[in-house]
């Protein structure tokens, strides 16, 4: 698998880990020394940021839909290191609709990461999170994240 796609698989897995409340799997996406800073509040570690992020999830899950990720690899001199920008929308569950569940905008954002690469026991290797850092639509940029160089 290439490295694009192995990032578009990570972004992809945290939406849909996060939703499904699959929190322990969820967590392993991010490194163990971690930060993930949404709100105000920056959680870090593995467990503080499953604890935490987990924490926040509603009786009845939304969905994260994340879209249009832009992806600068090789920020280190080995290239196991990337920048990435996701922008997304929040959908809350807003109680039975006409075919199952209705959902409603809850918010829009942007997700900026510092990716780094991981090589497992086997010598295969992925792609975690490092640093995650919201804004919300409106927001100025998180403390600590790099613009995004989509302009």
């Amino acid at each position: 698998m290439s490295d694009i796609e192995a990032v578009r698989r990570l972004m992809a897995l945290y939406s849909q880990l996060l939703d499904d409340c699959r929190f322990e799997e969820w967590a392993q996406l991010f490194t163990d020394d971690a930060v993930f800073s949404v709100w105000g509040n920056a959680y870090s570690g593995r467990a503080a940021i499953r604890d935490g992020i987990g924490a926040m999830a509603p009786e009845r899950p939304g969905k994260h839909v994340a879209f249009a990720t832009v992806v600068d690899f090789a920020t280190d001199a080995d290239g196991d290191r990337a920048l990435a920008w996701t922008d997304f929308v929040a959908l809350a569950d807003a109680g039975p609709g006409e075919w199952g569940r209705s959902y409603a905008v809850a918010t829009a954002a942007r997700y900026y990461d510092v990716l780094v690469r991981v090589r497992g026991d086997g010598g295969e290797t992925g792609w975690r999170f490092h640093r995650r850092d919201i804004r919300m639509a409106g927001e100025p940029l998180p403390e600590g994240a790099t613009e995004s160089p989509a302009r």
